[in-house]
């Protein structure tokens, strides 16, 4: 897990910055003067650059090309679930954004999980979508998907993260897909169908986002510190 220990360097590093000057002031003071988080999940957000994150970069070179492949009628990836995908954009292509995300996170988990020791012999392996679809994989691989499977739905790749989170209650590294809408962010997960609010998921403490452009490094404010790596998770 090389990038995720890029990451949470940087992330240390951004937290020092963030508290540098404040020996000489009581903790609370500051943390009283300092503005909210409003990050996801409630995390103070840094920018930085995707140069680290050599499997993402590799994804994002083929993502479009390949969703694009599988959406179309004249597909030739000899995946079966093909046509019901087909089925599905038609069904839903006027429906409202919510009913939209609903589908497609319910139509991408019905792939079973896979470790990616398993399908690859690798401990860390961000599949493309095509390698998703023809073979499944773990919990970021459910998320790529979704993320172009909704850009080919015409949603902006600005206006959604795959996120990288510490699960809390289970102690592992989990990865969702987070869709920012108006005033909310709602979070496509592997795990349930449903999709909620990411005020609703108070155990995830994420480490990192990406889209196709930025990445972002996550702090939780006060003492709650930064999430550290354990197992790759669901």
């Amino acid at each position: 897990m090389d990038e995720l220990k890029n990451i949470r360097y940087l992330a240390l590093l951004g937290l020092l910055l963030i508290t540098v000057g404040c020996s000489s002031v009581q903790a609370s003071a500051v943390q009283k003067d300092r503005p909210p988080p409003t990050g996801i999940f409630g995390t103070y957000e840094f920018r930085g650059s995707l140069k680290a994150l050599k499997n993402w970069q590799r994804v994002t070179a083929v993502g479009s090309e390949q969703m694009d492949q599988f959406s179309s009628p004249q597909n030739d990836t000899g995946i079966r679930a093909a046509a019901q995908w087909r089925q599905l954009l038609e069904a839903e292509h006027d429906a409202p954004v919510k009913q939209q995300l609903i589908a497609v996170n319910r139509f991408f988990n019905r792939w079973p999980y896979r470790l990616d020791s398993d399908v690859w012999q690798r401990n860390d392996y961000w599949a493309t979508p095509l390698e998703f679809l023809r073979q499944s994989g773990d919990c970021e691989d459910y998320a790529i998907c979704k993320y172009y499977a909704l850009r080919y739905m015409g949603f902006d790749g600005d206006h959604m993260r795959i996120v990288i989170v510490k699960d809390t209650i289970r102690s592992i590294t989990h990865a969702v897909l987070a869709v920012y809408i108006q005033d909310d962010i709602l979070v496509l997960d592997n795990m349930s169908d449903p999709v909620f609010s990411h005020h609703r998921y108070q155990h995830y403490v994420p480490q990192y986002s990406v889209n196709e452009h930025t990445r972002w490094i996550h702090i939780k404010p006060a003492t709650t510190g930064l999430a550290t790596p354990t197992t790759t998770g669901e």
